[in-house]
């Protein structure tokens, strides 16, 4: 499985780098995260993530940077302070139901199976760190673009991927986990032709002169949070806090 898992990651990276689109398609449900004058959403939910450290956040800051100067006009940026790795996401618009009742009663129905399932995590994995490795920035040319990432070795994929599965045993979205930083969504509108070669040609070259190396999430900083919209993430518990 490792070997598999860690070559579908490879190859999904390099595929979605080498598809240029020649014409733009946003992703349907988009506008639930970004308006149409380019502001974050009202987007209210639970995730669990794990925030980035100061030095590999402001790494990343730097290579969002440049990518906006590059490719101007066409991202709204997440606020670097946010910055995380996403274990798995949770109640939302998308998943518990398009009305906000249906998501409050989503988090209250899995929220205390959530808190069990770190206690458990906390007692196996406590003190562990999981290293990631960049493959690149990248995107699927619909919603994001983000820094792919990678473990490092066989015990962080091991981590990584049971932390992922205990959660999804809980709330199963059943979609194939891909570990990623965000960096900025699309602009509700569509590119033309030298905007979509700009952007690629810039993610292309970030990820080829960019030696962003490896991250250290360590397992007590898994959070459970609570989204207002896309820049406003707030911890309720952590692993290392319970």
């Amino acid at each position: 499985m490792y070997d598999e898992q860690m070559e579908r990651w490879k190859q999904e990276f390099r595929r979605q780098l080498d598809s240029r689109p020649s014409e733009w398609t946003i992703a349907d449900g988009l506008s639930a995260k970004i308006t149409p004058d380019d502001r974050m959403n009202a987007f209210y939910g639970a995730t669990t993530v794990i925030r980035l450290a100061e030095t590999d956040r402001e790494a990343v800051r730097r290579l969002q940077a440049d990518l906006m100067e590059a490719a101007p006009d066409m991202l709204v940026p997440v606020d670097p302070a946010t910055f995380h790795l996403t274990i798995h996401a949770l109640s939302n618009v998308y998943s518990a139901g398009p009305e906000p009742d249906d998501v409050r009663r989503s988090i209250a129905a899995h929220e205390p199976l959530v808190e069990a399932e770190f206690r458990r995590i906390r007692a196996d994995y406590g003190g562990r760190v999981v290293r990631m490795t960049a493959l690149g920035v990248s995107t699927s040319g619909k919603d994001v673009v983000s820094v792919k990432y990678i473990p490092e070795s066989r015990d962080d994929f091991d981590v990584l991927t049971d932390l992922f599965d205990r959660i999804e045993a809980i709330y199963p979205l059943r979609r194939p986990y891909a570990p990623h930083v965000t960096l900025g969504y699309f602009r509700l509108r569509r590119y033309d032709a030298a905007e979509i070669e700009r952007l690629y040609d810039a993610m292309a070259r970030l990820s080829r002169e960019r030696a962003l190396g490896a991250i250290e999430l360590p397992v007590d900083g898994l959070a459970y949070q609570l989204h207002r919209h896309m820049n406003d993430f707030r911890d309720v518990f952590t692993v290392g806090s319970l």
